[in-house]
């Protein structure tokens, strides 16, 4: 595993809905070894407020396998974030799947229409 630097993480929920008095915006983030441990994250509000926190992961960065959870409430003078780590569960009949552009895999190449004359 690589150690990258990473551009912070910016997430804006000036447009994101309100429902039941939360703003909630997921954020997918592939395994990985991040420099430091961590991620910076800046997130700007709808009352034009800005934020920063780091999120620190153990000395495996993003492990393969894991589903992280973080929780972070908005105040108007700070972060609170929260996190738990469980087994990542896929969904029975779940038929998606992400690929790394890298991988070995031997698949066919797409099928291009031959143009008309």
């Amino acid at each position: 595993t690589k150690n990258v630097t990473a551009e912070p993480l910016v997430i804006d929920l000036s447009d994101t809905p309100v429902v039941a008095n939360e703003r909630t915006n997921p954020l997918i983030v592939f395994p990985q070894q991040p420099a430091g441990n961590s991620v910076t994250m800046k997130i700007h509000d709808s009352d034009n407020q800005n934020y920063t926190c780091e999120l620190k992961f153990g000395e495996n960065g993003l492990v393969a396998g894991n589903n992280y959870l973080f929780t972070i409430t908005v105040k108007k003078t700070s972060l609170e974030v929260n996190s738990t780590i469980t087994d990542w569960q896929t969904e029975e009949n779940d038929e998606s799947v992400a690929k790394s552009d890298d991988t070995d895999d031997e698949s066919e190449e797409p099928e291009v229409p031959e143009a008309e004359e």
